[in-house]
C-alpha cells in the first residue's frame, strides 16, 4: 500500500464550502443519501506505487503499507468529509531506503501519516469530444495543506513539507456511478500536487470499501 492513500484514502468520502454538481448525491446499498451518514472506509492495494517528487537532485518516493479512512461523513448533494490514514510509511531517496527520513504527520508515531480533514465534491470533467467524466475533487477543510509530512531533523532533503495544490480522484474502471462494494480509485485528471514547492505525482491505485456497520454494502456517487 502506498502514499496514494493520502489523497485516495477518503475516496469520495469527503464538505460544504464549495459546491458539487447540481443534483449530485451518494448512494449506500442502493439508497440515495438524503441526510448526513457516518461511515467507515478502508482500502487495499491494487497495484504497487508511491508518492513521487524531486527535491533538488534527489528523487523522492514515499510508500506505505496500510490504508483506511477515519471520521468519514457522507453528506447531502455529493459532499462529505473525512481523513486519510496510512501506516508503515517509508522514504526512498534516489531508489535507496532513507533511514534518516522516516515519514509521519505532526504528533504521530514514525511511519504514520494522517491527512488533515478533507472535503470532497462530485464534479464532472468534460473530455475531448464533449463526453463527461465523473471525478471527485478533494479540498482541505481549512487552510491549503492536504497533509504535512515530517521526515525528521536528520533527513538530507529537509524535515517538514506541506502537500498542497489540486487533487481529483476517479474510479479507475470508470464505474464511480455504479453501486459496487469495492471501487478502484486512482489519481484523476486536473490533479496538480506540490510537495513543498516541488511538483508531485501519485503512482498506483487502491480499492476502497465500507467497513463497520456498513460492511458489505455497495456505494456509489451520482453526478446529476
Amino acid at each position: 500500500m502506498v502514499l496514494v492513500a493520502i489523497v485516495f484514502g477518503v475516496m469520495a468520502f469527503g464538505g460544504t464550502a464549495a459546491q458539487a454538481e447540481p443534483g449530485a448525491h451518494w448512494n449506500v446499498n442502493g439508497n440515495s443519501i438524503s441526510s448526513a451518514l457516518k461511515v467507515e472506509g478502508q482500502g487495499e492495494t491494487e497495484s504497487s506505487g508511491a508518492f513521487l517528487t524531486t527535491v533538488g537532485a534527489s528523487k523522492i518516493e514515499i510508500s506505505c503499507t496500510s490504508i483506511k479512512a477515519v471520521n468519514v461523513l457522507l453528506g447531502e448533494l455529493g459532499s462529505g468529509s473525512g481523513k486519510g490514514h496510512v501506516e508503515g510509511c517509508t522514504t526512498k531517496l534516489n531508489g535507496s531506503l532513507a533511514k534518516n527520513c522516516k515519514p509521519k504527520s505532526p504528533g504521530a508515531t514514525s511511519g504514520l501519516i494522517e491527512t488533515n480533514t478533507l472535503d470532497a465534491l462530485i464534479k464532472l470533467h468534460t473530455l475531448e469530444g464533449g463526453a463527461k467524466d465523473d471525478l471527485v475533487e478533494l479540498l482541505p477543510t481549512t487552510g491549503t495543506a492536504f497533509v504535512t509530512v515530517e521526515l525528521g531533523p536528520l533527513c538530507a532533503i529537509g524535515n517538514k513539507f506541506d502537500i498542497t495544490g489540486k487533487a481529483f480522484v476517479k474510479d479507475g474502471t470508470n464505474e464511480g456511478l455504479v453501486d459496487k462494494i469495492k471501487h478502484l480509485v486512482e489519481e484523476g485528471p486536473l490533479t496538480a500536487l506540490l510537495f513543498g514547492s516541488n511538483a508531485a505525482t501519485i503512482d498506483g491505485s487502491a480499492f476502497v470499501f465500507l467497513v463497520g456497520a456498513h460492511e458489505g454494502m455497495t456505494v456509489s456517487g451520482t453526478a446529476n
